[in-house]
Formats: C-alpha cells, structure tokens, sequence
C-alpha cells in the first residue's frame, strides 16, 4: 500500500469510527431494550439523498443503519441521526404532526421520494393538503437528530413510531 492510499484510509476512518460506534452502540441499546418485540439488525446503505439548501445530493458512500423490523431505520451520517419510516398514505393524513414540531422533520412519497409534502419551509396544514391530494399509497417521514442524540431519545422515537404506526390499524 502507498502512502497517499493510506492517508485516504485514514481520513475515511476518521469520518466512520464516531458513525460506527454510535450505530453500534444503538444496537446493543435496542438489542436490551425491544429486541424481543422488534428484532434490531445493522448494516450499510448507501444512495441516500439529503437537502442542502435547495438542491438535493445523493450520497454514493455507505452509511450505517440500524433496522428496528417492522418500525424504522436510524442512519448516522457524517452531521446527524436520522429516523425514517413509512405510514400508509390513509394513515398519515390522520397523524398528529404536532408531535414532531420540536423536531426537523420532512414527510415525502415513498414512490417520488424527492417531492416534498411537507419541510421546514412549510405549514402542516399544506402537509395534510398535500397529503389527501396525493396518489401515493405510501408515504415516508424522516426526523432529524444532532449526532450527539443520546439513546434514550431514540427510543422515546421509536416509539412515537410505533403509535403512530399501530394507532389507527
């Protein structure tokens, strides 16, 4: 190996060690705390797409995600955390989003991804607009967490989640 290999090495472990061992250290949370109920697993996905600004760029790296089955994904990218799930279109007109108003949250179809219902941009009032106008069956949620987000926050996440997914069925 050549040295300049090397240091491109070195600065992809730099930006990976703190993702990884918060990711890791998540699963050994959920693994204690739901693995029983919702069966926790880890990987790497890339070909996300985050807002910056107006544009949207698409990340070819993998990033770690935790999967709680059935609920959610937590992705730690290199500036936060981030929890995404999916509610039947049915259901997410009939969501209470001002559960969510503490936190940065945007609320898109599962099919056209990069359509926004709802951003920070937006009132929740446009959100259900939008929503009972919409063609999607499915539609996604992704609240956003600084990356120092202590586990237990994610849990009380997880299971805002989990109402939401389960109230209405």
């Amino acid at each position: 190996m050549n040295i300049e290999n090397k240091n491109e090495m070195d600065t992809l472990n730099r930006l990976y060690e703190p993702l990884c061992t918060k990711a890791k250290s998540l699963m050994v949370y959920l693994q204690h705390e739901i693995q029983e109920r919702y069966p926790v697993k880890f990987g790497f996905f890339n070909q996300h797409y985050v807002r910056t600004d107006s544009d949207w760029f698409m990340e070819y790296y993998p990033i770690p995600i935790v999967t709680v089955a059935d609920l959610c994904d937590i992705g730690f990218d290199l500036h936060d955390i981030f929890i995404e799930f999916f509610l039947p279109r049915i259901i997410a007109v009939s969501v209470d989003y001002n559960r969510l108003a503490s936190y940065h949250f945007e609320v898109y179809g599962a099919e056209n991804y990069l359509e926004d219902y709802y951003n920070k941009e937006m009132s929740t009032h446009e959100l259900i607009e939008k929503l009972q106008k919409s063609s999607e069956e499915n539609i996604g949620i992704t609240i956003f967490l600084s990356a120092n987000t202590e586990n237990q926050i994610l849990i009380e996440l997880i299971n805002l989640v989990k109402s939401y997914k389960y109230e209405f069925t």
